[in-house]
């Protein structure tokens, strides 16, 4: 089972934009930015519910397939606003370091060069954190 596949939302058809929001801030960043999925992060006052919603905002289109995962889906994320009601779409961006992401690409190549960019210093930390896991038994 790959990193899309197993967000698949059976009554959707599709991948869930939200879950993998989620699984990239967590795995790649090593951040948990899924509070700021219904309310601004309490914590982090820099996270706001529109980057969160932004970011799951890259997997709108993404969709699976049984012999490969594509980003020529039709139509954009749209997301349910729980406090004032409705849906609305929002465009894919990022929650930091905006000058990062490459203007060309697809959302997800976009997406993945921002993540693993040097100056990202999130990718980093949470590489030699897992890695430093590996190693040791347990994280930083």
């Amino acid at each position: 089972m790959n990193f899309v596949a197993a967000t698949y939302d059976d009554a959707k058809k599709q991948p869930d934009p939200e879950k993998l929001a989620i699984r990239v801030s967590r795995a790649f960043l090593g951040l948990r930015i899924d509070c700021a999925q219904c309310h601004d992060h309490f914590l982090e006052p820099a996270w706001k519910q529109t980057h969160f919603q932004a970011l799951a905002a890259f997997f709108g289109q993404t969709r699976h397939v049984v012999t490969n995962v594509t980003d020529k889906g039709a139509g954009e994320y749209r997301f349910e606003d729980r406090v004032h009601g409705g849906t609305h779409e929002i465009a894919p961006d990022v929650p930091f370091l905006p000058q990062l992401l490459p203007p060309n690409g697809t959302r997800r190549e976009r997406l993945a060069a921002w993540v693993t960019d040097p100056r990202n210093v999130y990718f980093g930390r949470a590489t030699v954190n897992r890695t430093w896991a590996m190693m040791f038994g347990r994280p930083l």
